[in-house]
């Protein structure tokens, strides 16, 4: 599991969901919960949709406009650059391979 998804809080997400197709999402999850390895080996694309209209996931509008819009910045040029370098790397691998 990754560590972003770990770090999430869920409470008032889950606190607000409240229909029969969530119960039915949150069903499916807990038939693949370890709890003896505390993980959680399958999720929903439906649990995550929810999760990303949460409030405490702003838009990139939002963030870069923010009060952590630093932050922001410097985690798209951090992104960026990485993508850059997994690029360079892999064509150079391509072209001498």
């Amino acid at each position: 599991m990754y560590a972003f998804e770990q770090g999430l809080d869920w409470s008032k997400t889950l606190s607000q969901l409240c229909s029969s197709d969530t119960r039915s999402v949150f069903t499916h999850l807990s038939n693949f919960c370890d709890e003896d390895a505390g993980t959680q080996e399958d999720w929903s694309p439906l649990a995550f949709k929810a999760k990303c209209y949460d409030e405490d996931n702003p838009s990139c509008k939002q963030a870069m406009n923010g009060p952590n819009s630093e932050g922001c910045k410097e985690a798209f040029k951090k992104e960026y650059d990485t993508l850059e370098e997994w690029v360079s790397g892999r064509s150079s691998r391509e072209n001498h391979g």
